[in-house]
């Protein structure tokens, strides 16, 4: 019988379209619980993302890897207004 695991979407938000995609459809249902969720989502795929280019994180054999499709999409996750962003959101727990 097979183990069941815990789905973590942090863990396939793998580009800037995707997160996108994802907190468009988080917006659409209008709940802010859901949206608070969502932001956690994406902070915790961003800082996984940090952690693994630093070999501080090393991906285990059943998770997704974490690729960008350019240099330009990793630097875009990494900018200062989405740092900013996130610890601004932070601030608010």
């Amino acid at each position: 019988m097979s183990k069941l695991t815990t789905f973590d979407i942090s863990q396939y938000l793998d580009s800037k379209e995707m997160t996108a995609e994802y907190l468009s459809h988080v917006l659409k249902d209008g709940d802010m619980n859901e949206l608070l969720e969502s932001i956690g989502n994406i902070a915790k795929y961003k800082k996984r993302t940090i952690d693994i280019a630093k070999s501080i994180y090393k991906v285990k054999k059943d998770e997704p890897k974490i690729w960008f499709t350019s240099i330009k999409s990793m630097a875009q996750v990494l900018s200062n207004d989405n740092q900013n962003s996130l610890q601004m959101i932070d601030s608010w727990h």
